[in-house]
This record gives structure tokens, C-alpha cells and sequence, in this order.
């Protein structure tokens, strides 16, 4: 019985594979071909639906996050403009809403200022349900409950690794692991010649994003194992470099944890409990159906009042006809 088999792969490879001379669909078709004959064809893990879901929740708090930062800039920017220092606690708007209303600004300035702060104050509604909701897909997974346990990994760490390695067997080694997320230097060896350069960036960006923000609370507050990998390289290599390096080590350490079941040595079980606690307390699904009911009530609101405009205005033109 025939079947068709599916199967993915990254162009990214079979252009590295293909010539560098000609490129045709004959011989792209033909290549794929053969490799596939011999069983060399350089196939790509696809994760499953719930897994491809999650990755697009993470990927949308990450857009999320970098529009409230954005937000953040311009505020700050206008008030610097005036010679006004921004408060710390920017994102709590509502706290210092009066002081910054009595600032001496402009009145075109007020008027970008209030739409900051209507967006930043709208972006941080949708930023925290939403991390309530992939809280609300995770807080029974076992492998992110055992994560949770990794200095550095909150909620959101251990979804986003959880989302992209999505099986740790795929991975020989723990240096695959370090590989696939793109935070390993790149190699040139060719004889005597031996060149380390900057990192491949190869791999999901989110996934490095959120390794390197929990390496840099690790290099602050972790062990004094990890904290004292990462003093040492940044001695020689300074602080970016070695932040790097430990949010690779992380990476290798959360697949071995993953893999064997265990918990790391050393850890405070109390801070585990607590991320537990924390987890199964805020998470919450996204309320959809409430803002699609406010949005259908302000759809209503517009035609209503556009369709009281026309009205009047058609009886405002027949008065001046009979006039």
C-alpha cells in the first residue's frame, strides 16, 4: 500500500549542501532525491500543536514586552525634553498619573503624553493576562514544574524552554543543546588556524532572549557555583561575554535536569515551593470572551452615533432645500 510521508527540512542546510555554481529546481528536486534515498536528508523536528501554540504565546509577550519598552522610551524622552526625570516605577502609571498631569508641558506634548500612557497602561493589561494564560498551559506539565526549580527560570523561562527543545531525547548531548539555542560561539579551524568568533544566533531568538534574562539574575542572585563561573569569565571577558556563557551552561543544565528527572544539587526547596505556589495561584486563561464582548459594544457605539450623524445631517440639508 502507497502513502505519501511528510517531511520537513531546513533550507538553511540544503542550500549549504546544494552547489554553489548553478541553483534550479531540477537539482534542488534531484538532491532532495537522492539524500532522501540514502537516508541522509537533514530532516527538522516539527513540535506538535499544543507545542507550536505555546511558542506563538511566547513569542507575542515577547512583542508585547518590547511595545511597552518602547512606550516607556518615548515617555521618557518627552519628559527629558522639559528637563523632568521619568519615575522608576514607570509602568505603574496610575500611582504617578497626577504628578506627571501637573507637569508644565505643551498642549500638543500633553496630548502625546496621555496617549503613552494610555497605551502603556493597555499594553501591560494584555502583557500580564497573557502571562496568566501560558501559566494557565504549563501549570501541569511536569518537566516545567521540575524546571521551575533552576535559579533563574521563573514561569515564563521554563514555558519558553519547554515550548522549543520540546523533547529532550532529540538532543545527543547537552552540547546540542547549548548549539540549538544559538548561544555557542562560532568555529573556524582550518590547519594551524584556529578562530572563535561571535555567537551563531542560530535557533528560536525568544529562547535566547529569556536564557540570557534569567543568566543575568543568576550571575546577581544564583549559586555560588554559577556565580563564580560567571565572576571568572568576566574577569577575562568581560560582562556581555560571560553572561553569554552562563546562559549557555543554563541551557545544558536545564536539558540534564530535564532528561534524567532530577532535581539540580544545592537548590533551596523553599524558592521552588514558592515558584509552584505562584504559578498555580496567578494562572488564569486569557479573558477572551470579555474583550470581544467590550469590542462588539463599542463596534455598536460607533455605528450608532455615525448613524445619528447621517440622520441629522440628511435632515439639516432637507431644511435648508425647503429654506
Amino acid at each position: 500500500m502507497s502513502y505519501w510521508r511528510r517531511f520537513c527540512v531546513d533550507p538553511r542546510v540544503m542550500r549549504r549542501l546544494g552547489s554553489r555554481k548553478r541553483k534550479t529546481d531540477h537539482d534542488d528536486a534531484k538532491l532532495w532525491a537522492e539524500r532522501l534515498a540514502l537516508g541522509t536528508l537533514p530532516g527538522v523536528w516539527v513540535p506538535p500543536k499544543p507545542l507550536r501554540e505555546l511558542g506563538a504565546l511566547v513569542n507575542l509577550r515577547r512583542r508585547l514586552v518590547e511595545q511597552r519598552a518602547r512606550w516607556k522610551n518615548q515617555i521618557r524622552s518627552l519628559l527629558q525634553r522639559y528637563g523632568y526625570r521619568a519615575p522608576r516605577n514607570l509602568w505603574q502609571a496610575r500611582r504617578h498619573l497626577k504628578a506627571l498631569w501637573e507637569l508644565d508641558l505643551s498642549p500638543a506634548d500633553r496630548v502625546a503624553l496621555a496617549v503613552a500612557l494610555e497605551q502603556l497602561r493597555s499594553t501591560n493589561v494584555h502583557l500580564r493576562a497573557l502571562e496568566r494564560e501560558i501559566g494557565q498551559r504549563v501549570k501541569d506539565y511536569p518537566p516545567v514544574r521540575l524546571l521551575l526549580s533552576l535559579p533563574g527560570f521563573n514561569v515564563i523561562t521554563a514555558a519558553t524552554y519547554y515550548a522549543y527543545i520540546g523533547d529532550p531525547f532529540r538532543f545527543p548531548t547537552d552540547k546540542h543543546v547549548a548549539s540549538y539555542t544559538g548561544l555557542v560561539p562560532r568555529v573556524y579551524q582550518s590547519g594551524t588556524t584556529d578562530r572563535r568568533g561571535s555567537i551563531t544566533k542560530e535557533g528560536p531568538a525568544v529562547l535566547r532572549w529569556t536564557l540570557v534574562e534569567a543568566a543575568s539574575s543568576v550571575a546577581r542572585h544564583g549559586p555560588p557555583a554559577l556565580r563564580a563561573f560567571y565572576q571568572r569569565l568576566r574577569a577575562k571577558k568581560g560582562h556581555q561575554v560571560a553572561v553569554v556563557a552562563l546562559a549557555a551552561k543554563l541551557a545544558r543544565i536545564a536539558w540534564v535536569m530535564w532528561r534524567t528527572g532530577r532535581l539540580l544539587e544545592g537548590i533551596r526547596p523553599e524558592l521552588h515551593a514558592a515558584k509552584l505556589s505562584l504559578l498555580d495561584r496567578h494562572a488564569a486563561p486569557y479573558p477572551t470572551a470579555y474583550v470581544l464582548r467590550w469590542l462588539g459594544e463599542r463596534v455598536d457605539q460607533i455605528l450608532d452615533r455615525s448613524s445619528y450623524a447621517i440622520k441629522h445631517t440628511r435632515k439639516g440639508a432637507q431644511l435648508e432645500a425647503v429654506a
